[in-house]
């Protein structure tokens, strides 16, 4: 991919016409980081990279990868706008109006068919699940690491009820409790990112969900209280007040229906 990015006058032109010769240099930097590096590797570039740009320009900023308990009740909504590349680490912080674009939760496909699988009892076959992976294979080649329905219904149909029913017996672990890749057919050691569920955070401290679909599901349909959770990215109106809270336990406006400042779990370590 790399190589048809970059590898021709034409793209080039292109990025200097976008921003001249500094986006030259970004796209050769680009181009580098892709030869070099793997998957994971990458992504803990970027991560760390934008948590210094950060640094330069916030004060309280969260440690990339912090973990928050979060009630599973009081992540309602999905974050639908896709603000942030998933592949290009976590930590952002970012203005504008994606954490407008949200919908419930309980509206998606794969909730659903996970919903009619492990509440109503319907075969895998008879579920969404078939419309999701089909239209994903046909776009991409495979759903995670299948490339035909059957070996949807008959490899990752069987690891979400292995999921399902760990939660059951020894309850939600975090990926450092986990110690084993869970799905090897899509991801190995080079690849696999043990993030937690990544949600964002709105201008008014509301937790959007982002991504991390099967165990949020899993973990709503099993009336899991709390999960860990880790923040993909923050409104900027949002870094602002963690500017402002340090250590301002007094304080006690609304942010959202669900939170006060006292109570948020992305303002504890201020607080």
């Amino acid at each position: 991919m790399p190589n048809k990015i970059y590898g021709d006058d034409g793209q080039l032109m292109q990025l200097y016409r976008k921003g001249g010769i500094s986006e030259i240099g970004m796209g050769v930097l680009r181009y580098g980081i892709f030869r070099l590096f793997n998957k994971k590797q990458i992504h803990f570039l970027y991560t760390n990279l934008r948590y210094y740009k950060n640094l330069a320009r916030y004060n309280n900023v969260a440690p990339p990868h912090k973990t928050l308990q979060v009630d599973t009740d009081n992540i309602q909504y999905k974050n639908t706008g896709k603000p942030f590349d998933k592949d290009k680490g976590i930590g952002y912080i970012r203005g504008g109006d994606w954490d407008h674009d949200q919908k419930d939760v309980t509206d998606s496909k794969l909730y659903n068919a996970m919903f009619d699988h492990f509440k109503k009892g319907k075969d895998w076959k008879e579920t969404s699940i078939v419309d999701i992976a089909n239209n994903v294979i046909e776009n991409k080649g495979h759903w995670w690491g299948c490339e035909t329905i059957e070996e949807v219904l008959n490899h990752r149909c069987k690891k979400l009820e292995k999921l399902h029913n760990n939660i059951i017996q020894e309850g939600y672990k975090s990926q450092d409790e986990i110690d084993v890749i869970f799905d090897q057919r899509k991801h190995n050691s080079k690849t696999y990112i043990p993030l937690e569920v990544l949600v964002n955070i709105g201008r008014n401290g509301k937790i959007l969900f982002y991504t991390g679909h099967h165990r949020m599901s899993i973990a709503k349909l099993l009336d899991v209280e709390q999960i860990p959770v880790m923040v993909m990215g923050r409104h900027k109106e949002w870094q602002r007040v963690r500017e402002k809270i340090r250590g301002k336990k007094e304080i006690e406006s609304e942010l959202t229906d669900k939170y006060k400042i006292s109570n948020h779990p992305d303002l504890q370590d201020l607080l």
